[in-house]
């Protein structure tokens, strides 16, 4: 019966009307099936949040830095705090913070505690068949400081997973639901407006660093050592961290958007040489990783690391090109490479740039041969300087050391 199932479900997929179809009326069955059993069903409970990051696959960025914010406040100690997660087992050690319970996506509790929570909390979306009654408050944090175009502001039909219409009127969909979204700065906040089809000064978009960065200001000394332990890298070497991002035009039908190796990294480890070693990050929009196993105590593939901030204070350089992460690691104030060997086909079919590269604070390199020169050189001669200090005080304002509490203290209720 199973695969009669399957085979029927599959057939369907292969034809585009029938998907269409079959999509709509999955969505109303979910919609309807929601509004009776739960969200009519449950009153809100005003001290019951539930978070959710990377559409429920992960435990980190701005979610975790506001959990952290509150997990351990006194003021929340009687709140509840719900994660849910597509592999619950895995994050079973939350279960031993105070007052955390765990459910697993489009489980019977997930949706229960999406029609109790009083707070919403994720950095993606939540599925439009969720509705949200008028007294629950959803909140959107968003992921990044963009450098690429998103949402409503994407102006080139060249995404290979969904079409343009797609993209606005799902990022319109979102803006109509959120109470707020975050701007990691004031430069950011009419872009993020218009990405979700807001006015350009919607009260919707709130000005916070982001509460994710809050470690770049407050890690020890222990947390590096603990981090390098944990992933075997060798002390007394240079740790240098590649963090390239996605590109929407290497789609596959069967991986979705798949790594291009872009750098050579047998060779460029032999041209940097025993006191360095080489973090690979591939972006989590990506299947398919690197081989590392070839390259033993040279290059190691942490890309199932997933707060990104445990590899940025162990790194003595980053080398990235349009993420960004370039924005966040510049909190630490460390050297950074663009390696942009794509540059002009990036440009003319991504989905459209809203930054100026000549920002940067640091080289922008476009041959591979040029790499491990100009890593040397920047870890060597490498200053902190005006231009370094004027990009941080346009993009990183607002970060600091207790974002996580501002945000709580400000827009979270606490009776």
């Amino acid at each position: 019966m199973k695969k009669a199932k399957k085979k029927i479900k599959r057939c369907i997929k292969q034809n585009k009307l029938f998907s269409n179809i079959y999509k709509i009326l999955l969505y109303k069955k979910r919609k309807t099936t929601y509004s009776l059993k739960y969200k009519n069903k449950y009153k809100t409970d005003n001290k019951t949040i539930l978070f959710t990051s990377f559409w429920s696959k992960k435990y980190n960025c701005n979610p975790k830095g506001i959990y952290k914010a509150m997990v351990n406040n006194s003021k929340y100690s009687d709140y509840t705090f719900v994660w849910a997660f597509v592999n619950k087992q895995k994050y079973d050690f939350l279960s031993k913070n105070k007052n955390t319970v765990l459910v697993k996506l489009y489980s019977k509790e997930y949706y229960k505690y999406c029609a109790k929570a009083k707070f919403i909390i994720t950095n993606t979306s939540i599925p439009n068949w969720i509705s949200f009654k008028k007294d629950q408050l959803y909140i959107n944090t968003w992921h990044g400081k963009p450098i690429k175009k998103i949402g409503s502001n994407v102006n080139l039909d060249i995404d290979k997973s969904k079409d343009l219409k797609k993209i606005h009127k799902g990022f319109r969909k979102s803006g109509q639901k959120f109470i707020y979204i975050f701007s990691p700065a004031p430069f950011f906040t009419e872009k993020m407006a218009t990405a979700y089809g807001l006015e350009k000064n919607s009260k919707k978009v709130i000005e916070v660093g982001y509460p994710r960065n809050d470690f770049l200001f407050t890690y020890t000394d222990a947390d590096v050592k603990r981090i390098k332990k944990e992933l075997k890298i060798p002390f007394g070497k240079k740790v240098i961290l590649y963090v390239p991002t996605w590109r929407n035009y290497e789609h596959n039908k069967k991986y979705g958007y798949v790594y291009q190796e872009a750098l050579n990294f047998e060779k460029l480890s032999k041209e940097l040489g025993k006191d360095y070693v080489i973090l690979f990050k591939a972006h989590n929009m990506e299947e398919k990783n690197i081989d590392a196993s070839k390259f033993k105590d040279l290059i190691y593939d942490v890309s199932h690391v997933e707060d990104i901030n445990e590899l940025y204070i162990i790194s003595d350089l980053m080398i990235s090109d349009y993420s960004g992460a370039i924005f966040d690691y510049a909190n630490l104030k460390r050297p950074m490479l663009y390696y942009m060997w794509d540059k002009k086909k990036y440009i003319e079919e991504s989905r459209g740039v809203d930054f100026d590269f000549g920002e940067l604070p640091g080289p922008i390199i476009t041959k591979e041969k040029e790499l491990s020169h100009a890593i040397k050189e920047h870890i060597k001669n490498f200053k902190y300087d005006s231009k370094y200090k004027k990009f941080n005080e346009k993009y990183n304002c607002l970060d600091g050391k207790d974002c996580g509490k501002k945000f709580v203290d400000n827009y979270i209720y606490h009776k």
